[in-house]
């Protein structure tokens, strides 16, 4: 491409620069020229320039490059032009830091680590082993200690929000699903018997209340009684699990913690506790669960500090639909959502925010982190309160005569196969391994849903043969055969009338002898 620039003695870098980005055409030659203006526009879609030099507009080994740059003339003259390559952002390890084992998850992928020994190198090949077995990609660093995992597989994690940007320096960070906490210090309690009071939203959204009975004979006790008493209960222990704090002193109170069993938002919460005991104290804070999903944060231009560097242009695209920024006097693409851009990053965010409630999708804003988080809708989410489909069976309200139904999600992701890769000796050992345990997990969960069914199925044998027996005494009843009943009726009425004739001539007899004797 040959962009022709008039330059003058006094033509700065800058102008230079706000020319080529289209801010000024004073110093283009021929702007209105077709070669010209096609780039232009390829400089401008792919590049930026700046005092500094000049910047592919998106990051990554992959993107746009200039390869080399010649100029003509003797006005304008090129001197110490290189070129810097760009490079893929990465998510870095440092090996020398782990102290432990532990779970690291990468995207979707769970990396089990074990970093018990404090030699350097052996933790190295540690990380480098577990990385390989869950088929994560990566690179040792130059130092020889970090561990840089490429951007690609980070973002598996953000599958169902699909956000991506325009604008190189948006950072989208996968956020994982939290558990609601409601955490209560108890103060002062009377010793005795007393009922505690635990209110509830279950996992379908309705509020639920649960008395539970609790003796504390001191203070100290109060938060272990309320603990066993909610742990007994049958519905609130598969609801939610229980800690104690006893704080970092003596003297300090005891803090009851309640945590929902499952993550996300629409799980189980607690909503308030009170007890009967009039001198029962309680400091209460509460957290709310939230779901997994991402964070779409700034970072500020070519590695600067500042943060509002949204620019009239840019878009963000979540689930397929573009938002794109704009003054609001200059036109968006077509089929692209106008953003208003604000001359602060805050209320940038909360027009994005307006647009994207509009087409459905919530968000909530940071200000500490200055982010945008967007809850990811392909979340798992517990439908039912106790981690299953609890059916009723019998009779009674009592557990044996209920059944829970409980599956685990049996795609490819969760039997820990949609990744598999058999290109390599090592990677197929590894797929060999993982399709074998999805077929025993597969296979459990067969079992258990034939003894289930099984279950069900003597169970509606029961109730068929119930209802047959049931149905027979109605009919008996209802469906009378009328000519049988009227003989029955017709014969005993006809004895009943013989035996009253018999009994009569029987008494005539008497008053026949007496009639004789007078």
């Amino acid at each position: 491409y040959e962009i022709t620039l008039n330059a003058p003695v006094d033509a700065t870098v800058g102008k230079i620069a706000d020319a080529l980005n289209g801010n000024d055409n004073t110093l283009v030659a021929n702007a209105n020229d077709d070669k010209t203006r096609e780039a232009l526009k390829v400089f401008q879609e792919n590049f930026e320039a700046s005092d500094a030099g000049i910047f592919a507009k998106q990051a990554g080994v992959t993107d746009a490059k200039i390869v080399s740059v010649t100029e003509t003339g003797t006005a304008l003259v090129v001197t110490g032009s290189g070129m810097v390559e760009g490079s893929d952002p990465v998510y870095q390890i440092d090996t020398t830091a782990l102290t432990g084992n532990g779970t690291l998850t990468i995207g979707d992928k769970k990396v089990n680590i074990t970093a018990v020994t404090t030699d350097a190198t052996t933790k190295l090949a540690s990380v480098e082993k577990a990385l390989k077995e869950a088929g994560v990609d990566y690179e040792v660093d130059a130092d020889g200690k970090t561990i840089n995992i490429k951007e690609a597989t980070t973002q598996t994690a953000q599958a169902g929000v699909g956000i991506s940007s325009s604008n190189k320096e948006v950072a989208l960070e996968s956020v994982a699903a939290t558990k609601s906490k409601y955490t209560t210090e108890i103060g002062a309690v009377t010793a005795g018997k007393n009922v505690f009071t635990l209110n509830y939203i279950d996992a379908n959204g309705e509020a639920q209340s649960k008395e539970l009975n609790y003796t504390a004979t001191t203070t100290a006790d109060a938060a272990s009684a309320i603990k066993a008493a909610i742990e007994s209960d049958a519905d609130l222990k598969n609801l939610f699990t229980v800690t104690i704090d006893n704080g970092a002193s003596a003297t300090a109170n005891d803090t009851l913690v309640i945590e929902s069993t499952f993550a996300g938002a629409s799980a189980a919460k607690v909503t308030s506790t009170t007890s009967s005991d009039a001198a029962f104290s309680q400091t209460v804070t509460t957290v709310e669960g939230q779901d997994a999903g991402t964070n779409i944060r700034l970072t500020g231009k070519n590695g600067a500090a500042a943060a509002t560097n949204f620019e009239i242009g840019n878009t963000i695209t979540v689930n397929g639909k573009t938002y794109e920024f704009t003054d609001g006097n200059s036109p968006v693409k077509e089929g692209n959502t106008a953003i208003v851009l604000a001359t602060d990053l805050e209320n940038s965010y909360k027009n994005l925010q307006a647009a994207l409630k509009n087409d459905g999708i919530e968000s909530t804003y940071d200000a500490t982190k200055q982010a945008l988080r967007i809850a990811n809708t392909a979340a798992e989410k517990k439908a039912v309160e106790n981690g299953g489909l609890t059916l009723q069976i019998g009779d009674t309200a009592d557990d044996f005569n209920k059944l829970t139904v409980a599956v685990d999600a049996m795609d490819t992701e969760n039997l820990d196969i949609k990744d598999v890769d058999i290109s390599t000796q090592d990677g197929a050992s590894i797929a060999i391994e993982k399709v074998k345990a999805a077929i025993n997990k597969v296979s459990s969960t067969r079992g258990t849903l034939g003894a289930m069914q099984n279950r069900l199925e003597h169970t509606i044998n029961n109730l068929s043969v119930t209802n047959e027996n049931i149905t027979n005494a109605e009919s008996r009843i209802r469906d009378t055969d009328m000519a049988k009943e009227m003989m029955a009726y017709t014969s005993k009425n006809i004895l009943s009338q013989a035996a009253q004739s018999m009994l009569a001539q029987a008494n005539q007899q008497p008053q026949q002898v007496l009639s004789l004797l007078q």
